[in-house]
């Protein structure tokens, strides 16, 4: 559904394909597709057909450093633009073997943060019941151009998804650019597939307006935008909409056929025709923008921001969305709507009144990174709600230096060994996965892969023994914790620690049910170099898995050398890689004593400027907070009851330190899949982790805040 080279190459049109599902739905994949106009498509064929349920499976490809505002950013333009039902992607039932790299990161209990998630779902639970109600204020129907692409296809056109065919380029070109320039300037709008304007469409009156019908959903401005062939359907219905006075834009490259067959008809027709320019396009569709946001300063419009607005006889709800993430927008709104006006708060429940609000009158407003605004319109008051806004009285910063405790055991991540089959050689240190590739070249056994054959299906085949393969894994010790070893299936190791035998026999289980734990005997284990050999038979249905010592000890890696040493006592504000936890993925916890107290109408604010964490827990007896979104604050004050002084801050970090890819460059990728963690030629780094910052980058800062 990307574009109109994959909608062709697969499937034609998506749109009419949505029109015979119940719950239709998208596919939106990777942490960079802020592909609009997928959702766009589909939210016009909803409109139009009244299918009030809209799916999109997200959050695939995106990797296991994927944070909560992560999951908020991709979530909230698909919100915006009609997403009301959420398919997940993904839950494991396990990790076991090649299943831990199927497309992380699990939203389940293999994520430390998974018990915090429903803080995520809350907000959106929130949202769509906000955005259900009443009807779109949609007034623009553009006619979709994929017909085009099927005018201009021939033998070996497109390679998958994609095409170096020039005149498909132009028009994908100036598709995506006219959705984005609409959302830009607040400009709602459905796209009209040709086949169901053909079956569907029809040409009315109301109150005295000519519109044009597309099932459930009337508009009154028609775009023609790039094309290079439109149907003779769609010019009949357009030639009756422009002679009961209907408008009908053309902006963009004119389409010279008609039926794929060269035609002047649509020279021919008296358009409305305007370059395709935001500063031509826009003004001509002024009076269908109800939301008009402009930088406080120049007065000029301001992008990136979209809105969503949804009318009933009772309210007007207008979400606002800033899509930059990086950037706030101190901005000026003006809103074409008249009632007293309430802040809705998804991420907590609560509303607020802001007053009474004049049709055109300007609302300055700042958006912050990533954020969200929604505001309702009523006739009438209603609830007695809050009014109060709040002044900063004072801000003092938290200790930079903070005693802790670790929600876990610390973890060392045995992804480098040696290894020998049978009784030969030892080889040089490789990283675990490339050990599973050469033992399958030595067989000519195919590579385990997203293609393999799956363990359900080759469980009852007969997999002879090839060989007896040692993996040996070396690390320096320089404290008297106790180890446990992680491991998958240790029945299938004999397991010696520095020439010692280790039991096999499984106490407990770590991060997933199938890395089990293995304590290792104290008295076998030596300050300075250790050695753990693993001795397996190799089968083909086996395979090499990284293994994992576990304890209350810190880690310093040397290039791929690792030292296990004493915890620090503290933390310090920075990077916990640097700190003795470069693979630890869970929560780290530290207690801020000594709050401020509190005067009437006061409340207090815990607030930070950065985030590499999945969110931050805060809690106490009372109760418990979450900062996990631009801004990065929590209002406290329900947690300073009964005398409270104090709050539990808990950073629940990501596992992408912990289960990779552990040697990628560059270190952060727009998209994952099991592949890249197999990692070969010049993404793999020989020298070293490639580990992403984690923990408490920036200092805790608690603010005291005033009714004004």
């Amino acid at each position: 559904e990307d574009s109109l080279t994959s909608q062709t190459d697969m499937i034609g049109s998506v749109m009419r394909g949505y029109e015979l599902m119940d719950y239709p739905g998208i596919d939106i994949l990777t942490k960079g597709n802020f592909n609009y106009k997928v959702a766009k498509q589909l939210q016009s064929v909803g409109r139009q057909l009244n299918k009030p349920w809209l799916l999109s499976e997200l959050y695939g490809c995106t990797g296991w450093e994927y944070t909560f505002a992560d999951h908020k950013y991709m979530g909230d333009w698909q919100a915006l633009l009609g997403i009301n039902l959420r398919c997940h992607h993904l839950s494991w039932y396990t990790m076991e073997g090649e299943a831990k790299r199927d497309y992380p990161a699990s939203i389940n209990y293999q994520s430390a943060w998974y018990k915090d998630y429903a803080y995520v779902e809350e907000y959106f639970a929130r949202l769509g019941v906000a955005l259900k109600e009443g009807d779109p204020c949609c007034e623009v129907l553009v006619v979709h151009p994929v017909e085009s692409a099927w005018s201009v296809i021939h033998a070996d056109w497109s390679t998958l998804l994609s095409t170096n065919q020039p005149d498909v380029l132009a028009i994908e070109t100036d598709f995506k650019a006219m959705c984005q320039m609409l959302l830009d300037h607040q400009i709602d709008f459905d796209y009209g597939d040709e086949d169901m304007m053909a079956r569907l469409g029809s040409v009315q009156t109301e109150d005295g307006v000519p519109v044009l019908k597309l099932g459930c959903a009337t508009y009154k401005t028609v775009v023609l935008g790039s094309m290079l062939t439109v149907r003779g359907s769609t010019l009949k219905l357009l030639q009756e909409f422009i002679s009961r006075g209907g408008r009908v834009i053309q902006s963009g490259r004119e389409a010279d056929h008609v039926d794929a067959l060269p035609s002047e008809e649509v020279h021919q027709l008296p358009l409305q025709r305007i370059p395709f320019e935001a500063d031509k396009l826009i003004p001509a569709l002024e009076q269908h923008r109800y939301v008009r946001i402009t930088d406080a300063e120049t007065g000029e419009d301001t992008t990136r921001v979209f809105a969503q607005i949804r009318r009933s006889s009772e309210q007007t709800v207008v979400m606002l969305l800033n899509t930059d993430k990086t950037n706030a927008r101190r901005v000026s709104v003006r809103m074409d709507f008249e009632g007293h006006v309430e802040e809705w708060d998804a991420r907590t429940g609560e509303r607020r009144y802001l007053g009474y609000h004049s049709k055109g009158d300007r609302m300055p407003l700042v958006l912050e990174k990533a954020q969200e605004k929604l505001f309702v319109f009523r006739a009438d008051r209603g609830d007695a709600l809050p009014k109060a806004s709040y002044r900063p009285v004072q801000t003092a910063v938290a200790p930079d230096r903070l005693a802790y405790t670790l929600a876990e055991p610390n973890v060392c991540v045995l992804d480098m060994a040696c290894y020998r089959v049978d009784d030969g050689d030892w080889s040089d240190l490789t990283e675990i996965l490339r050990v599973d590739r050469q033992l399958r070249d030595r067989y000519g056994l195919a590579y385990r892969t997203g293609v393999m054959l799956q363990p359900w299906f080759t469980k009852g085949c007969e997999h002879p023994r090839l060989g007896t393969v040692t993996l040996a894994f070396d690390f320096d010790r320089q404290t008297d914790a106790p180890l446990c070893l992680g491991i998958e299936h240790p029945e299938r190791y004999r397991i010696t620690l520095n020439g010692h035998p280790v039991s096999n026999r499984p106490t407990g289980w770590w991060a997933d049910r199938c890395i089990q734990t293995l304590p290792l005997d104290g008295g076998c284990l030596y300050n300075g170099n250790n050695r753990l050999e693993c001795t397996f038979d190799f089968y083909e249905n086996v395979g090499t898995e990284a293994m994992y010592l576990l304890g209350e000890f810190a880690v310093a890696v040397d290039g791929l050398a690792k030292t296990l040493l004493p915890l620090p006592a503290q933390l310090t504000v920075g990077d916990v890689r640097e700190q003795g936890l470069p693979f630890y993925g869970a929560g780290i916890r530290y207690r801020l004593p000594g709050l401020p107290t509190l005067e009437d109408g006061q409340r207090l604010l815990l607030q930070t400027d950065d985030l590499a964490a999945a969110c931050i827990r805060i809690s106490n007896p009372n109760g418990q907070a979450i900062i996990a979104y631009h801004p990065y604050e929590a209002d406290i004050t329900p947690l300073l009851a009964n005398g409270c002084d104090y709050v539990d801050v808990e950073y629940v970090l990501t596992r992408r330190n912990t289960f990779g890819p552990l040697h990628i460059q560059p270190v952060v990728l727009n998209s994952y899949n099991p592949t890249v963690f197999v990692t070969r030629g010049d993404s793999f780094r020989e020298d070293g982790y490639s580990l992403i910052p984690q923990g408490m980058l920036q200092p805790l800062r608690y603010t005291v805040v005033a009714e004004e």
